[in-house]
């Protein structure tokens, strides 16, 4: 064997070995990324005393309950005084949420009609509807306690309330702020201070 092929040969070894290195570096940076956007996608959650909340990316820092109080698989509700005792959303808290998010209507597996609160980060809250019958009808409307009394009419809470919601595909939904009786028994959610 001459020198010239010798030569050839350990010149296509190292191409050989620098191009499987080279693909083998492409594939690690690869994989990490996929794995630190993966990360980044998930929803961030916060975990205080059994209850999920959710990052929504609000100035504030108020982090938000992933869903209604439940208490044994359901809904908890309480009267306006009944609900003093929890970490109740402010007004100002709910219109920063409103004013930062996207609120849609949604189906929701397993409970029906609902809303989803979309965050810039994609974080999602998803609410069920807490319908009433009137008449003939059943109307399903997004309910819960705001911490606030109405000052003017001492029988008055607020509360969070959608619009009707009909099950006629996702759909921008306005949610508003309004007085309600505070011997009603309604959900809540919950809301924390990012630390």
């Amino acid at each position: 064997m001459d020198i010239q092929e010798e030569a050839k040969k350990y010149a296509e070894g190292r191409i050989i070995s620098a191009f499987n290195q080279a693909i083998e570096e492409a594939y690690i940076k690869g994989y990490n990324a996929a794995c630190d956007e993966m990360q980044n996608n998930q929803q961030r959650i916060v975990e205080v005393d059994g209850m999920q909340f959710l990052d929504m990316e609000l100035p504030s820092g108020t982090l938000w309950s992933a869903g209604y109080l439940t208490e044994q698989n359901s809904i908890k509700t309480v009267t306006f005084n009944q609900a003093q005792k929890y970490s109740l959303p402010t007004k100002e808290q709910w219109e920063e949420l409103n004013r930062y998010c996207i609120i849609n209507s949604c189906y929701i597996t397993y409970q029906g009609l609902g809303i989803e609160i979309i965050s810039i980060d994609r974080n999602i809250i998803r609410i069920p509807t807490f319908g009433y019958r009137e008449g003939d009808s059943y109307k399903n409307f997004v309910r819960f306690w705001l911490k606030e009394e109405n000052e003017y009419a001492k029988t008055l809470g607020f509360i969070v309330q959608s619009t009707h919601i009909k099950d006629s595909g996702i759909q921008r939904v306005p949610v508003g702020i309004s007085s309600y009786f505070k011997g009603e028994q309604l959900p809540i959610l919950l809301v924390k201070t990012r630390e």
